[in-house]
């Protein structure tokens, strides 16, 4: 099972929602940033490296783990470990991804969402970002 860290990334009460491009594996569906854990890497060390990697963001104000949960697509199998990541502000460089918008919790099961996610939307549909 492939070990995969996601940032829930917040700010002022709005969550980053991230499309994937026409190019990837399940295009044009919104996710989470994150990706794969290496092997002896710790899950916050993985979460800082993806963040980096994907969205050129290096710093965040805070960051715990919100959710761990198990998926598949097609044959290949995921451990997910969703953290809610606080950021300082809206900007974000993206590198991965086809485009980005920030939404509301109650806005974010609008978007075309990999099917993985789907029970984390409603989660965090219910979760209380005001009371960061």
């Amino acid at each position: 099972m492939v070990k995969v860290v996601i940032a829930i990334i917040y700010y002022k009460g709005k969550i980053l929602c991230c499309q994937r491009k026409k190019s990837d594996k399940l295009p044009n569906k919104w996710e989470f940033p994150g990706g794969k854990v290496k092997e002896h890497e710790k899950l916050r060390n993985a979460l800082a490296r993806e963040l980096k990697e994907e969205l050129d963001m290096k710093d965040i104000l805070r960051v715990e783990q919100f959710d761990e949960f198990e998926s598949s697509y097609g044959l290949d199998r995921y451990k997910i470990y969703a953290f809610i990541v606080e950021a300082p502000s809206y900007v974000v460089n993206l590198k991965v991804h086809e485009k980005c918008q920030w939404k509301l919790p109650s806005e974010i099961n609008q978007l075309d969402w990999l099917e993985g996610n789907k029970d984390l939307i409603s989660k965090l549909i219910k979760y209380n970002f005001s009371s960061r």
